[in-house]
């Protein structure tokens, strides 16, 4: 089995990328797209419309199959038209191994070509953050956003955007490409914080 640690880094570079999930139940396979990834997991809608397959539940175990090798997880969660995916061991070791990733809630406003939507800092790091927004923001993979964090700036790329629990809300994965003094000391007095004074 291929564990391939430098094929794929975290913040999202996983996203786009097309892999086969195949079980017991369905050894022809799946074909899926990469739309998330993090440290935890990734998520993955299958190439075919409608709603995932059943046989892809939450519990159930598949293998993975990609150009970066091939590797055994589990299904976390099904959606609508997604699949969530524990991530390998591989890729949460890479991403512990570049930031610290910590708690945060913390309110902000994600801007994009002039319109802004209140948003919810959810974790942080020096690499990024994932943000609790309006699924009316329409946010997609590779799209520039100004975040405002504790008075300042910050300029992310679009990682990922993932289904949330709650129908009008959608989890978005950012990328840093700039931060500003301010808040490059807020977030690096956030990480630097123990785990029971972060939030």
């Amino acid at each position: 089995m291929v564990t391939p640690e430098t094929s794929q880094t975290p913040g999202g570079s996983a996203i786009g990328r097309h892999l086969t999930l195949r079980s017991d139940a369905s050894p022809s396979g799946t074909a899926c797209v990469i739309v998330g990834a993090d440290s935890r997991s990734l998520t993955v809608k299958p190439m075919r419309p409608g709603p995932p397959p059943p046989h892809l539940h939450a519990g159930a175990e598949v293998r993975c199959t990609s150009m970066a090798g091939e590797w055994a997880t589990t299904v976390r969660s099904v959606g609508d038209a997604t699949i969530e995916l524990a991530a390998p061991r591989w890729l949460s070791r890479a991403a512990h191994r570049r930031f610290a990733r910590v708690r945060a809630d913390q309110s902000t406003s994600l801007t994009l070509d002039g319109t802004s939507w209140a948003a919810r800092l959810q974790d942080i790091s020096l690499g990024g953050a994932a943000a609790l927004v309006e699924r009316a923001a329409e946010l997609r993979p590779d799209q520039r956003v100004a975040v405002e964090i504790n008075g300042g700036v910050a300029t992310a790329t679009v990682r990922s955007v993932r289904d949330h629990a709650h129908p009008l809300l959608v989890v978005a994965g950012l990328s840093w490409l700039r931060l500003d003094p301010d808040a490059r000391s807020w977030i690096a007095s956030h990480v630097a914080r123990p785990p029971d004074a972060a939030g």
